[in-house]
């Protein structure tokens, strides 16, 4: 098995602090929010149980707005948002689709649960020695 070096989280929004405000709102309303966002934090910090859960999985994690992707990432993406792209070497490979991220439902321990299980299946696992 090939080990994962690093992950980088792709949220279903666009940088800038207007774009913030207008996710913000559909955040609070819950009408088009960002299924990974709704993991990852709650109004404008981190979860703390997704804070915990990024010191589980042994690797750095980098989360990115879809705008600030490299051509290489949005290829990888297949320009569907949002996903989790794994590297692995030099090489990044689709981790997560919208549709797994969006059965998660909102869970920290199952998108942990899915990253180990979708690394698995593609012949990838997490460093969790350290």
């Amino acid at each position: 098995m090939s080990k994962i070096d690093s992950l980088t989280l792709v949220w279903d929004a666009q940088s800038g602090f207007l774009n913030g405000m207008w996710d913000l709102a559909r955040k609070l309303t819950s009408v088009g929010s960002c299924t990974l966002c709704d993991i990852t934090h709650r109004g404008v910090g981190e979860r703390p149980e997704w804070t915990a859960c990024k010191q589980t999985l042994g690797v750095p994690v980098e989360m990115r707005y879809r705008d600030g992707l490299s051509n290489e990432l949005l290829r990888v993406a297949d320009h569907r948002f949002p996903c989790v792209i794994a590297h692995v070497g030099s090489k990044p490979l689709l981790l997560l689709t919208p549709e797994a991220i969006e059965a998660c439902r909102g869970n920290v321990e199952t998108l942990r649960l899915f990253l180990s299980h979708h690394a698995a299946r593609q012949g990838l696992q997490f460093d969790t020695s350290g």
